[in-house]
């Protein structure tokens, strides 16, 4: 399962989350490419540890849509 949030390219939301953080230390841009680049040097395992307190949290507050039984997609 992959979420699709991102409304613009890349680098679009990439500025967008340094506009925001303009007045913090270490806010300096990024390129799409370089962001990419660390992208792939993450752990997938490690991605589905943070994520799973998440859905375990959106599970238990939040009761899905069943048709006969199953979840909806």
């Amino acid at each position: 399962m992959r979420l699709k949030l991102r409304k613009g390219s890349i680098g679009d939301e990439l500025d967008r989350f340094f506009g925001v953080l303009h007045d913090q230390p270490l806010a300096d841009g990024v390129s799409p490419s370089a962001f990419c680049h660390a992208r792939m040097q993450l752990d997938p395992r490690a991605l589905l540890a943070l994520s799973r307190p998440l859905l375990e949290g959106f599970e238990r507050d939040f009761t899905p849509r069943l048709w006969h039984g199953l979840r909806k997609k």
